[in-house]
């Protein structure tokens, strides 16, 4: 009989080991040291400058895009809004309510596929796919299927990922799912489950190797494939993270939570996941100091955390970096919706990196 070959055994155990240190140490950490972040003030720091816009939103929801073709996207309850860039001009507002195949009753949420906008009418149960001239290209009925959807992101030219519709017990939704070109379901991505139906922000974006994903209760940034997710980024906070008998309940707002706990200290909400370049950033809440935003140098592995100051009665709706800039809006009741805008390097130099 054949003797078993005990070193090559051995070498296959020793390369399968050391393969899985190497996934592991994949993960990356950013380092969020909220107590030491750095003060920016919106509208006294000198280097962020408002871009001014001809019309549009009283209110902002969820999320801003700036996809770096001159042109700014905003919603709010009533349609989708683009901007130009150089001037502040509205140059479309998309679609309208009304009960026809081509209008919508609510919008639940947008999201750009190329130079096309789609909207979700959640109300009218339909998706409209917009062509730049505000045209109405494609209605897809019934988007989302069984599992339903809150928001999506392009994966590749076949597929969708979204983030699944909270079936109202923990446990049970899956927090991803992957979608086909008619926004039907075709099979969960990864075990993951929803914890919450809290709906904050947008929580993809899209970098040279492809979607990033972070849900508003997670401490982790995951690479998002066809079959599955890895994580590839976690996310440390100095402060804290919130304790999971403090998850909020479906549709809490994080006013709410931020009161029932403001005698504690701790940071959540990872939100408006943006990426450009080699820089990764992200708003979160402290519970303490209010609305924060994180950039991750993902070369040099550093992380430079700002405390985002707005004037009295504004809150901090989203961020995005796009280019050399990186946009913050935030909107009040009285006031309305604004957008301010800076060099990523002066905004970073307030950080002495």
């Amino acid at each position: 009989m054949k003797r078993p070959n005990v070193l090559g055994l051995a070498g296959v155990l020793l390369a399968a080991a050391l393969a899985g240190c190497g996934q592991k140490n994949d993960i990356k950490e950013i380092i969020c040291d909220t107590d030491h972040a750095v003060a920016v003030d919106l509208t006294t720091s000198g280097i962020f400058t408002q871009v001014v816009l001809e019309e549009g939103p009283l209110v902002v929801k969820n999320h801003i895009e700036v996809p770096g073709d001159g042109s700014l996207y905003l919603y709010d309850n009533v349609r989708p809004y683009r901007y130009s860039l150089e001037d502040g001009r509205l140059e479309m507002a998309y679609g309208q309510r009304g009960r026809a195949k081509n209008e919508y009753v609510k919008i639940w949420n947008y999201w750009l596929d190329g130079a096309d906008m789609w909207l979700f009418d959640i109300d009218g149960g339909k998706a409209l796919c917009y062509a730049p001239d505000g045209t109405v290209k494609d209605v897809k009925e019934n988007p989302g299927g069984a599992e339903g959807f809150q928001q999506l992101c392009r994966l590749d030219p076949e597929h969708w990922v979204g983030k699944a519709n909270y079936h109202g017990t923990p446990g049970q939704t899956p927090e991803l799912v992957l979608f086909d070109n008619d926004l039907q379901p075709i099979q969960p991505i990864g075990e993951e489950k929803l914890r919450s139906g809290m709906v904050t922000g947008y929580h993809f974006c899209t970098d040279a190797e492809g979607v990033l994903y972070s849900g508003p209760l997670s401490d982790k940034i995951w690479r998002v494939g066809e079959t599955d997710r890895r994580v590839q980024y976690k996310v440390t906070f100095t402060d804290g993270s919130m304790k999971p008998e403090n998850y909020p309940d479906e549709y809490q707002q994080l006013s709410d939570i931020a009161a029932k706990l403001e005698t504690q200290n701790f940071s959540f909400n990872i939100n408006s996941l943006t990426a450009s370049g080699s820089w990764l950033g992200f708003t979160y809440t402290s519970s303490r100091r209010g609305s924060m935003f994180a950039l991750y140098d993902t070369k040099k592995g550093e992380t430079c955390c700002f405390n985002i100051v707005l004037p009295e009665e504004w809150q901090l709706v989203s961020g995005n970096l796009s280019g050399d800039r990186i946009y913050l809006v935030g909107f009040s009741d009285e006031d309305g919706v604004k957008v301010w805008s800076a060099k990523m390097e002066d905004f970073i130099a307030q950080k002495g990196i």
